[in-house]
């Protein structure tokens, strides 16, 4: 815009701002209401405007008060079958999958693969969660519904669901896993220190090293049958070549097979993902097989490996607990959801304890967490229940174990334990956090007696209302005290773990679950 074009503008504008204020400059433009914003229009049926003023389909109503209420009360009943049918073996088997299921004939055998309840398997690779995986025998087919991954929950919690087709009748089926474990992943641990992998030749002449050798490489297995069972630690370098190749020494010199210039049986690669060199080491050639992938399938003997400096092998975590509970819902033609079964379950990756040494004396303590299923109830002034909720719970959880008698002194055997605190545990579920929310102050105090002829526990679980039941068992190894079991010298060892299954009962409310617990070490 040109100058000129500008000072126009502006005395055109000024006129009419004097004109508006009756021209004597002294009154301020008032700028004149607009009224009101108009009115949005409407949105389409069935949606509804967000907090932006977006138009949204309306979300489903929810279950009501009286539907809530009924599909906790039928989840109490299947806590309440659950605490009479507690059989305080830990048995997977009757926990994960429920009790045994009959063939179409209905009939129920022993030898019948299709009666056995589910297996769990449980793995963690490097930088990943746990990978839970379970496997019903019954339901084994490739297009039989499987259990996938529903939610990723803090502390170590997965649940997975299956659905299954609905039947005649349009019922729907629904079962739901919940697993707590402390798996970790795997560790990095330097190449001879994991195993089966200590460094027991010398990579020149693959046998034990003698005089001025060394050991340095780790002496290959061949593997037989060339099946596809080959040693799974077992990687050269990627081939793109399947079938069987032959890797022979070159140019060898004054006659010495193993002294070479160049080294055909020289062969990157990884044993048990640790980098390193396969060398052959025999006066015939090395031998290996791949696919059509490129992965190792058979190999020959004569085969080292030798690891490169500071090379490591990631081991597995092979101390874990698992724990948690299965429940099996079922949804009608009409919506009504009907809880039918819950089953508890707990275990260990490391064998039971066993029998417990009478030499084992003294107490130990264990922490860790327990979760499960609960109904929660509200209750009118009268006392009659109003209303429910239900859902899953995280708590933690801690024990005491008492075992044998430490004494004074070599000549004060009356010990300090009190007799009836001998061979016993207590403890408490404690800090419930409930899945919908719901504040409580619930607490359940544990009490039983240890079997030391198997090292389990059993006795009871309290919340306030009855006595709920207590079961558990003992995980790693149990050594007695090598000297006598005074306060000066006891060096018993306690096992390192346990896990175990509880139901209660409270003023408002009922819980079923189980727990995984680790010693405190002072």
């Amino acid at each position: 815009m040109d100058t000129k074009r500008f000072f126009l503008y502006f005395i055109v504008i000024a006129a009419l701002a004097l004109a508006g204020c009756g021209g004597n400059g002294g009154t301020t433009m008032v700028t004149p209401d607009p009224g009101p914003d108009p009115m949005p229009m409407p949105c389409p049926d069935g949606q509804q405007r967000n907090a932006d003023g977006d138009c949204v389909p309306i979300p489903p109503p929810g279950p009501s008060t009286e539907e809530l209420t009924a599909r906790a009360d039928t989840k109490r009943k299947a806590i309440a079958t659950e605490a009479e049918t507690a059989s305080g073996t830990n048995d997977v088997g009757t926990g994960l999958g429920g009790s045994a299921r009959t063939d179409a004939d209905g009939s129920t055998t022993a030898d019948d693969t299709s009666d056995d309840a589910m297996t769990m398997m449980i793995s963690r690779a490097r930088g990943e969660a746990a990978k839970i995986e379970i496997t019903d025998p019954d339901n084994a087919g490739d297009d039989d519904p499987k259990f996938a991954v529903a939610e990723m929950l803090s502390g170590g919690r997965q649940m997975l669901t299956r659905t299954m087709e609905a039947n005649d009748d349009g019922e729907v089926m629904t079962e739901v896993v919940l697993v707590a474990t402390d798996i970790q992943g795997p560790k990095a641990t330097p190449f001879a220190m994991v195993t089966g992998q200590a460094l027991d030749v010398d990579s020149s002449t693959g046998v034990e090293a003698t005089g001025d050798e060394v050991n340095n490489a780790l002496a290959i297995a061949a593997d037989i049958t060339l099946t596809g069972d080959a040693n799974a630690n077992l990687m050269f370098a990627r081939s793109t070549m399947n079938g069987t190749l032959n890797y022979t020494q070159d140019n060898p010199v004054d006659g010495e097979p193993n002294t070479v210039g160049v080294d055909e049986g020289l062969h990157d690669g990884t044993y048990n993902g640790a980098e390193g060199t396969y060398r052959c080491v025999g006066t015939a050639a090395c031998t290996v097989t791949f696919n059509a992938k490129g992965e190792v399938i058979g190999n020959s003997a004569n085969w080292v490996f030798v690891p490169d400096k500071g090379a490591t092998s990631d081991v597995p975590d092979a101390d874990y607990l698992h724990y948690g509970f299965w429940l099996k819902r079922t949804t009608d033609e009409d919506g009504v959801l009907t809880y039918n079964e819950v089953e508890t379950f707990a275990g260990s990756s490391v064998a039971p304890t066993g029998a417990i040494a009478s030499g084992v004396a003294g107490s130990a303590s264990y922490e860790g967490n327990a979760v499960g299923v609960y109904v929660y109830s509200v209750s009118n002034p009268d006392g009659t229940e109003a209303s429910a909720t239900s859902g899953h719970f995280r708590a933690d959880a801690s024990l005491t174990a008492t075992f044998g008698q430490v004494q004074v002194s070599a000549t004060d055997t009356d010990g300090t334990i009190p007799a009836n605190m001998l061979n016993s545990i207590t403890g408490a579920i404690n800090n419930f956090m409930l899945s919908g929310g719901e504040a409580n102050a619930w607490s359940v105090a544990l009490s039983g007696d240890i079997d030391v002829s198997d090292g389990t526990f059993s006795g009871m679980a309290k919340g306030g209302v009855g006595d709920g039941s207590l079961s558990g068992t003992f995980h790693g190894t149990a050594t007695a005290a090598t000297g006598t079991a005074t306060l000066e010298d006891n060096d018993s060892v306690y096992p390192s773990s346990a896990v175990g299954e509880f139901n209660a009962g409270f003023t408002n409310g009922s819980v079923a679950g189980a727990f995984g617990v680790r010693e405190q070490m002072e």
